[in-house]
Formats: structure tokens, sequence, C-alpha cells
């Protein structure tokens, strides 16, 4: 008979111990598990109501703040901000959270309400809007002002609607692109080619970084372009406002102001710009010299367009002056230039209807800046041109000699000198009082000037 093997009691005794120690080990992660879950679900349940509690009382201060015996606090909001600190009151409510058994913990729920409640849908409202120019701290009334080594700002100011309600306004300044020559306010919103004439905000404008304040440097690389800002205020609770755009600025370009004489711009004739007969035409220097219509025939002024800019499907349109039949102006002079007094000239101008020439200025016999005597010139072609009293002549933006070198003369008596006189359009005439060489760095940079602004003369 064979013996057969199996489990000796030993073995038995020590298999059972091993599952009873493993089973209430398990059993009793389980039920700390269990446990916990129940203190949580509790723990939940009494925070809900706490919380419910603490809406209840938060309602309490809302209507009747004196009846809850809570004493207001107070807290600086936005510390440091020369423009945003402000004081502010509010009550303070904290309530404990119950455990299991009922007792208070030191666990708690805490908030906080306004003292003095602001209706949340009140925001201010900017009414009106009026832009400043200065120059050296001096008010600019002309409209527009030169860019220069002195001082030039533009500063906004506004007037609300709500004005209790406002908490700070936020300033965005916007420069125009190149190619809108005429300022805002000389163009009517009905004109026929207004879109054409004024930059569109905000298609034909970018945003100037890091200018947040309620003025701006003006500074040379905004010359020839146009000056906005877009204001929008806060409330005192954090709710934009609708932002209000500033009627635009033009700045007026021009790289070269030593000696400079007179500046007459087409552009900034006041009036409509259909065709319309000229009586006045000021200089826009801080001189004004005045030019009067001279006889019975008158220059008109109207809208001339110019050669669009590299990818844009605008073209460029500004003011000229045509002269025709002989029509003249009399320069009046509001101080006396004297004999021998040489001068520097440079035009936006062209010949028309087949003359082959034309006189932007003259002085008599004793010189004249016609367009016959330069080279090159083709009717209704509008160019840069440029001649000192020397009789140095240059043409286009690039400054290439054109003509001859013969002398031309020098500027003489007030009374004789004459604008236009034979079939030219002038866009633009810069005069200097002093004999700049045709080679040198400040001809070039207002030949340069002059083209890129009309986009004319390559």
């Amino acid at each position: 008979m064979k013996l057969q093997k199996g489990m000796t009691l030993i073995e038995v005794v020590i298999a059972v111990s091993l599952l009873t120690l493993i089973t209430l080990m398990f059993t009793s992660g389980i039920m700390d598990q269990i446990s916990l879950m129940k203190r949580a679900r509790a723990l939940t349940e009494n925070t809900f109501t706490t919380s419910k509690s603490l809406e209840s009382e938060l309602q309490k201060l809302r209507e009747d703040p004196a009846s809850t015996g809570v004493v207001a606090q107070t807290f600086t909001l936005f510390q440091g901000d020369p423009i945003g600190e402000r004081t502010v009151a509010y009550y303070p409510v904290e309530l404990a959270v119950n455990d299991l058994q009922g007792n208070l913990t030191d666990k708690k729920l805490y908030s906080v309400i306004a003292a003095e409640q602001v209706p949340g849908a009140e925001v201010p409202e900017i009414l009106t809007c009026v832009t400043n120019l200065t120059k050296n701290g001096l008010p600019i009334t002309e409209g527009g002002t030169y860019v220069n080594s002195d001082y030039v700002y533009v500063d906004i100011d506004l007037t609300y609607g709500r004005p209790d309600v406002l908490l700070l306004t936020k300033y965005q300044w916007y420069v125009s692109n190149l190619g809108f020559p005429i300022p805002y306010n000389n163009v009517e919103p009905d004109d026929w080619a207004f879109e054409l004439k004024c930059p569109q905000f905000p298609d034909d404008y970018y945003l100037i970084p890091n200018m947040s304040l309620d003025e701006l440097n003006i500074t040379s690389n905004m010359a020839g372009r146009h000056i906005v800002c877009a204001s929008t205020p806060s409330s005192l609770v954090g709710k934009l406002g609708i932002s209000y755009l500033s009627e635009p600025k033009y700045i007026y370009g021009l790289p070269v102001f030593t000696n400079l004489l007179g500046h007459w711009d087409a552009s900034l004739i006041p009036g409509g710009s259909m065709a319309e007969e000229l009586d006045n035409w000021f200089d826009i220097t801080d001189i004004k010299i005045k030019a009067n219509t001279d006889g019975t025939t008158k220059p008109i002024v109207k809208a001339t367009e110019f050669p669009k800019l590299p990818g844009k499907e605008k073209p460029i349109i500004a003011k000229s002056v045509s002269f025709q039949n002989l029509s003249k102006m009399t320069v009046v002079y509001p101080f006396n230039v004297g004999a021998g007094a040489n001068f520097t000239m440079f035009a936006v101008a062209r010949s028309i209807d087949g003359m082959g020439g034309g006189t932007i200025i003259s002085n008599g016999s004793a010189w004249a800046f016609d367009l016959s005597t330069f080279t090159g010139v083709s009717d209704n072609e509008w160019n840069v041109f440029a001649i000192n009293s020397n009789g140095k002549r240059t043409i286009g933006k690039d400054a290439n000699t054109s003509g001859n070198d013969d002398p031309v003369g020098d500027l003489v008596g007030a009374s004789g000198t004459k604008l236009g006189g034979n079939e030219v359009e002038v866009a633009e005439l810069i005069v200097y009082s002093n004999v700049m060489s045709s080679t040198s760095s400040q001809w070039k940079q207002i030949t340069k000037y002059l083209g890129e602004k009309y986009n004319i003369g390559g």
C-alpha cells in the first residue's frame, strides 16, 4: 500500500493564519476609506449649508447693513498708481463650518461686500473731445504744425457724462499712413472723394506703441501724417465704455527749417475741393506771407490726383493752384526783403496746355522760377523742381541736374514778387533766403521729401 502525501496540520494552521491576517489588513483599509468618504460627504454638506448661510448674511448687508452689527473696514486698491489708486469701504463676513457632530471647526468661509453699491450697468460716457496742439508750451490754432526741434505736443481734453462713476480713461494713439496731404478739416464729409483724401480709421492708421497718456510728443517720423486718439473710459467696477475717436490733426512735414522764408501748400487752403477761385494764399510759416490775386483773372484751386503709392489701391489726392490766362498773385511781405538777398526755391508743379514752360514765381525782369528753363519738362506731368539764385537747377526727387547754370538774380523789393503768370499748376512752393548748393544734403532732403509726399519725380 502506497503512502499518500498531504498538508500537515501545522501547514494548514499557518495558511489559515496568513489568510486571516491579509483579510484583516484589507478590511481595515476599506473601513478607513468608507469612514473618510462619510467625513468628506459630511464636510461638503456642512460647507454648502454654511455657504447658503453666508449668502443670507451678505443679502442682509445689502439690504440693511446697520441691522447686522458688522463694522465696515477699508482697503486701498491700485496702491501707488497716481491715476487709479482709491480707498474703498467693505463689510467682512466670516462663518465657521461644522464637523460631523455639528461642532464648529477651524475651517471658515470668508467673503466681503462693498459698503457703497455701484450699479454695474452704469458706465461713463465721453460727450466731447477737443484735440490741442502746443509748441513750446503755447497753443497752435492753425490746425497743424511743423515737426522741428521745438517741443510739439498734441493732447486730449474730454468731457464726460456720469463722471461720478469714472475710474480712469485708456488712451491709444494712432498715426496715418503716407499719401494723405490734405488736413481733415479742409475736406467736407460729403465730398466726392472723402475716402480718398482722408485716412479712414482703422484701415489707414497704425497704433503707436507704448503711448498711453493723454498727450503725445510729435516726432519727425510723424511728419506729413494725421494723428488721432481713441479714448475709452472705464467705470468704478471696471466696465469699459464706448471708445471716442478724436478729430485727426495733420502734422506738416519739412526736413529743413533754417532760413525758411515762405511755404505755400495748396492742400492747406481752406474750403471745398471743387474748382474755386482763389483770392488769398497765405504761407504756413510763422511769418505768414500773404499772396493776393492780382487783376481780374483769378487762379483756381482744385483737387488733383497724383500717382498711387506702391502697394496701395488709392491714388494720392492733393490740392493745386492753377494759373491760367496770365492770372497772378502779388506776394505781400510783412518785412523788407531788400536788394541782394539770395534765395533757393523748391516747387511741385507742372506745365499745362502745351506751353512747355510756366512761371511759378518771379520778380519782374529781375528773376523768374520758370519751368521753361529746365530740360526734359513734359506738359501735364508733375515733378519736383529746384533752383537757387546762382542758377543751379535740378529736377526730380533725386535732384538730377537740369538746365543752364546762368545766374538768376536776387530777392529784391517786396512789391515786385508775383506767384504764377502763365499756364502752370503749383501744388507746393518752398522759399529759403539763402543759397543752397545743389549737391548739398539739405537740397537733396527737400527734393526727396516732396517727391515721396506726392509720389512723383522718380
